[in-house]
């Protein structure tokens, strides 16, 4: 599926619920590693219709590791942000790989080798309790965990998908990949690029949402004391001013996702300068869900506060949105080292 499409209908299932919405795309992201997988693994863990995929966020102390051993590795590690693990089938860990004594094992630059570790959900003891949050409550981002796992060898690959032929600095030809068994469209799109503009397109939606619902509400509502919402001149403009921030917001990502998959059908690869574009665009699209849902949730007076209203939930998840690390002001910073000339710092921020 086009990227474009995908982020046109992750926003689609967050006008209905962005708990949904963000699972959906998590596990859209994660499974970006299959292109790294051989068929018969592949085939074991997609094969069941109702298959779900998912990862979180590795523990950094205690690090995650894994050990070789005869056929595999034994892993021992907590995940965290597990979102869609309460309906996974298989979850992936990010690991530090070891040498046979433990020790973790450091790449020419010094920093630690790792992989992703693939297993069945039903191998990880699952810690429920440590989802109580104020928005997007119904993702089950749980925390998870193994120890001393056996995971064969097959289940072990490119660490979060994120292949050498990605996030490369600009004009940096990218060496051959000896794992990537798949080079289709969809595959020279990076994880990171199915992840921002999915995660953020759940924002957008939710937005969306709040916004129809605000016209159906400024349209029979009349405060006390005063005029019909609907004919007040504030509330006009501040209507025009939220459909603005969604409508443009989403329509320039949609359009950056069309030209990154045109780039990559002609040239093989997106070019740095639209990477940053659309790193801006997906961080810029949270902001302007975020800004919306601010006007509505104010305007709409002493009526959003009440649940059954789904003014609140909105307003909530959107701000769990914004406030998760795609929503991050620092997620700007490479894009504007990038124009001001200097060399972007943190590449993998990059799609």
């Amino acid at each position: 599926m086009r990227p474009e499409i995908h982020a046109q209908i992750i926003a689609a299932i967050a006008e209905g619920d962005a708990s949904v919405a963000w699972c959906v795309a998590q596990s859209a992201c994660a499974s970006s590693i299959s292109a790294y997988l051989a068929p018969e693994v592949l085939h074991a863990i997609f094969s069941d219709p109702r298959a779900v995929f998912t990862f979180g966020f590795a523990s950094i102390d205690p690090p995650c590791l894994a050990i070789p051993v005869t056929g595999g590795w034994r892993v021992t590690g907590t995940w965290s942000f597990g979102s869609s693990s309460r309906v996974a089938t298989w979850l992936g860990g990010h690991s530090r790989l070891t040498d046979a004594n433990g020790v973790p094992l450091k790449d020419a630059a010094g920093r630690p080798v790792e992989r992703t570790m693939i297993f069945r959900r039903e191998d990880a003891t699952i810690h429920p309790d440590t989802w109580d949050v104020m928005g997007l409550r119904g993702t089950g981002s749980d925390t998870y965990s193994v120890t001393d796992l056996f995971v064969p060898a097959g289940y072990g690959a490119v660490p979060r998908g994120r292949g050498r032929d990605h996030n490369l600095p600009e004009d940096v030809v990218a060496e051959a990949e000896p794992e990537r068994r798949e080079a289709g469209l969809l595959y020279r799109h990076s994880m990171q690029l199915i992840a921002c503009s999915g995660l953020s397109s759940v924002a957008i939606g939710a937005a969306r949402a709040m916004f129809d619902q605000f016209v159906q509400l400024a349209r029979g509502k009349t405060p006390s004391n005063a005029i019909p919402l609907r004919d007040d001149g504030w509330i006009q403009a501040r209507v025009a001013q939220a459909d603005s921030l969604i409508s443009a917001a989403q329509a320039w990502l949609l359009q950056l996702l069309r030209e990154a998959w045109e780039q990559c059908a002609t040239d093989g690869a997106i070019s740095f300068p639209l990477r940053i574009k659309i790193r801006q665009a997906c961080t810029h699209q949270i902001d302007c869900a975020r800004d919306a849902a601010n006007i509505l949730f104010k305007e709409a007076g002493s009526t959003a506060l009440f649940r059954h209203n789904g003014f609140e939930q909105r307003f909530r998840d959107i701000h769990a949105v914004s406030n998760q690390v795609q929503g991050s002001i620092a997620r700007l910073e490479a894009a504007g080292q990038y124009h001001l000339g200097l060399p972007p710092q943190q590449l993998t921020l990059i799609p």
